[in-house]
């Protein structure tokens, strides 16, 4: 017996023993495999964190090129008139107003004009804004102050007007600091698509609930359940594609990127980067931009209804496009607008007049394919004026031309008048013009029109037309002879005799006609 009895004991033992080893070494596979999956996925993280540092400490953007129209001042000694200065005013993207309030406004008050001049970087310097009263005597201008330093000054420019952006590579957007941009458009677009900015780690599950509860409350989708830093994500490393890894490689990169980078500097991106218009094949990119494409103003000085539609486009630049689809566009808009009433950033009065204005849209226009004639032209001097690859990388650079807005609209409208009439009048069906307007003084091209189809970038007449001028050059020389009445009259006889200019540093000039004789 006790043989047996021993026997029973050693055989459980090593029945025992496989299950041990079995346990031990099922315990040890799945260690090991945890640590391979745990060391590939810190190898994706630094992965896609060099993803984010190559971008976001690199360079961010192929910026384009901002062209800007030539720079009006206002002179004492010019003496304009009241209308004059209005008309410089309007043409210069400022709004007439009862209550000054921010850069660009101006108002009429006892027969004179207080403005506030927006602050620009200038060629020669940048100058901050300025408050300024221009008083008038029998309608001309007659003082010119300085409100904030109580001085009076002998004339002041105003900021050239933008007028093309060039070499964007499809993509445009005014890199903007964070700064700049208005407290409330800020307040609002967080207000409506993160309310947890500041608090979550780039992904915010309590703003995904807070989301859902919100959007069903409101039967329509009003929130988003991504962050900032989400949409942010997708937007400079991600596609659109709706898929599962999509949506994790953008919540484990709005992490990291939330780890590494402070708050302020993603907001600025994002406000820079965010996806609005579509101008052509050009996107147009960030709220400076988009406020400049769809109001003609700076943002920092478009209202409440107006931020709050650029915010509300946020969640559909094409479906809640105010040319496009004007009704849904109105609709977002006074769902942000009845949002910033719940949350108290206006009131019941402000919103019951803001949800009744208008738009207030411009225009549809295209901000980087204006004045084609003048763009070509400033296209041809800048490959002649620079190096080939100076001219080929114009990135963030702000180029100042001599284009003037007002003679520009003016030429358009002379020759597209002028060839109407001319076709009636000669009966020709197919007539084609072009036009140019230059200050003699210094030949800076103050407008061109390339065409009857002035918006249209094709042949330009102007510009690639060759032909003589034949009689043409007579006006301005009899002008330049008759300008000096002590030598030439109307009835001054010229002898008809060989004539010969010797030029400094030149060869000596003589006229001669077609055949040389």
């Amino acid at each position: 017996m006790p043989n047996s009895t021993a026997a029973k004991k050693n055989k459980s033992k090593s029945a025992s023993a496989p299950k041990s080893f079995n346990r031990r070494n099922c315990l040890m596979f799945g260690l090991k495999v945890g640590f391979t999956a745990l060391c590939c996925m810190a190898f994706y993280l630094i992965y896609l964190d060099g993803q984010i540092r190559s971008k976001m400490d690199g360079k961010l953007w192929q910026l384009p090129a901002e062209v800007y129209g030539n720079i009006q001042s206002v002179r004492r000694s010019d003496s304009d008139s009241l209308n004059q200065i209005t008309s410089l005013l309007l043409d210069n993207g400022y709004r007439q107003t009862n209550l000054l309030g921010t850069p660009g406004d101006f108002k009429l008050e006892n027969g004179s004009i207080v403005l506030i001049r927006r602050a620009f970087p200038f060629p020669d310097g940048a100058e901050p804004q300025r408050v300024l009263r221009l008083r008038f005597n029998q309608n001309k201008l007659n003082v010119i102050e300085d409100l904030v330093n109580r001085r009076t000054v002998d004339e002041f420019r105003f900021d050239p007007k933008l007028i093309a952006m060039l070499q964007s590579n499809n993509e445009d957007r005014l890199a903007t600091p964070l700064h700049q941009y208005p407290r409330l458009l800020i307040d609002t677009l967080l207000l409506v698509e993160d309310r947890r900015f500041y608090q979550h780690d780039g992904v915010s599950l309590l703003g995904i609930s807070r989301a859902l509860i919100t959007n069903i409350q409101a039967g329509q989708t009003v929130q988003g359940g991504s962050t900032l830093t989400q949409q942010l994500v997708k937007n400079l490393f991600l596609s659109n594609e709706r898929s599962l890894t999509r949506k994790v490689n953008e919540a484990l990169m709005a992490v990291l990127m939330d780890a590494r980078y402070d708050k302020n500097r993603i907001l600025e991106t994002y406000l820079n980067e965010v996806y609005l218009a579509q101008d052509g094949d050009t996107q147009i990119h960030g709220f400076a931009l988009a406020s400049q494409f769809f109001f003609g103003r700076p943002v920092q000085e478009i209202s409440l209804d107006q931020i709050a539609l650029l915010v509300g486009m946020v969640k559909g630049p094409s479906l809640y496009n105010p040319w496009r689809n004007p009704n849904n566009a109105l609709q977002r808009r006074n769902v942000v607008l009845k949002t910033m009433l719940e949350h108290t950033i206006i009131d019941q009065k402000l919103y019951d007049l803001l949800s009744a204005r208008p738009l207030g849209v411009q225009a549809r226009g295209s901000i980087n394919k204006s004045q084609p004639a003048f763009m070509q032209l400033l296209q041809q001097d800048l490959q002649q004026q620079l190096s080939e690859a100076k001219a080929n990388n114009l990135s963030g650079a702000r180029i100042f031309t001599t284009l003037n807005s007002q003679k520009q609209r003016a030429a358009e409208r002379a020759l597209i008048n002028a060839v109407q009439q001319l076709k009636v009048k000669q009966k020709i069906a197919d007539l084609e013009s072009a036009m140019v307007v230059a200050d003699y003084r210094n030949g800076a091209v103050l407008a061109m029109v390339g065409g009857v189809q002035t918006q249209y970038a094709g042949f330009n007449r102007a510009l690639r037309s060759q032909r003589q001028i034949g009689s043409l050059v007579k006006p301005p020389v009899y002008l330049a002879a008759l300008s000096e009445p002590q030598n030439f009259r109307l009835n001054t006889p010229i002898e008809n005799r060989p004539l010969t200019i010797k030029i400094k540093g030149s060869a000596d000039w003589q006229p001669r006609n077609y055949d040389n004789k």
